[in-house]
């Protein structure tokens, strides 16, 4: 049991509770007086460009800690293509931490003289500076990209040369031409992926081989250097 005098206390500070909450105005009540937020914080980020980091300290910077506009900050940073997921979380008395994490970019494609990129969000958007091309995939006449996105989830599976692969090219259908760095050609045909990869993997390990087509199911069509 609770002594006496805790119990008096106790009683004191509820009624005291209950005459503010029942009495007090909060509509006219500056929040932002408590708790002002002075400092707002990014982890290392690559893709999030300034502008928009700007309008994310602007709509919070003086606010209150805890009663600033999170579902807007929130739509603020989204505008950015390459957000996957956002976390805030604030820290007393004056700072609210955003940790954003980032797609990483998968491919891209030249289109009326211009470069894209495709990350792995399945997101286009327009080259950024810092990203180096050299060692990403180059799509090419890729314009439906959810049949593009079935088609390098499994080949990004199953595939055991996929770090090896250059450049993809998409024919028609479900028929796509895969080139790898070291130029050989693989055509795939509009069948059973899975199986044809299965197939594929095998030859591949061989030396010297030029071309391997499987576009013709259960038949797999190989050519050798000369």
């Amino acid at each position: 049991m609770l002594p006496l005098n805790v119990k008096k206390y106790l009683y004191l500070w509820l009624v005291v509770f209950f005459f503010i909450f029942t009495t007090f105005n909060f509509n006219n009540f500056n929040f932002n007086f408590f708790f002002k937020v002075e400092k707002v914080k990014f982890n290392i980020t690559k893709y999030l460009d300034e502008a928009i980091k700007s309008k994310a300290i602007e709509l919070t910077l003086n606010k209150n800690l805890f009663f600033f506009d999170k579902k807007e900050l929130i739509k603020i940073l989204y505008q950015n293509k390459w957000i996957k997921k956002i976390e805030i979380n604030q820290k007393l008395p004056d700072t609210i931490f955003i940790n954003i994490t980032e797609y990483n970019p998968l491919a891209y494609y030249e289109l009326n003289k211009n470069l894209y990129i495709l990350n792995s969000g399945f997101v286009t958007t327009e080259i950024v500076n810092s990203i180096d091309i050299s060692n990403l995939i180059k799509l090419q006449n890729v314009e439906d990209l959810k049949k593009f996105k079935i088609f390098y989830e499994i080949i990004s599976n199953q595939f055991i040369f996929f770090l090896e692969i250059k450049e993809i090219h998409h024919v028609y259908d479900n028929r796509w031409n895969v080139i790898l760095k070291n130029n050989r050609i693989i055509k795939f045909g509009n069948y059973d992926l899975k199986e044809q990869i299965k197939n594929v993997n095998l030859y591949l390990k061989k030396e010297k081989i030029r071309l391997l087509d499987s576009r013709i199911k259960d038949r797999l069509i190989v050519n050798y250097d000369k």
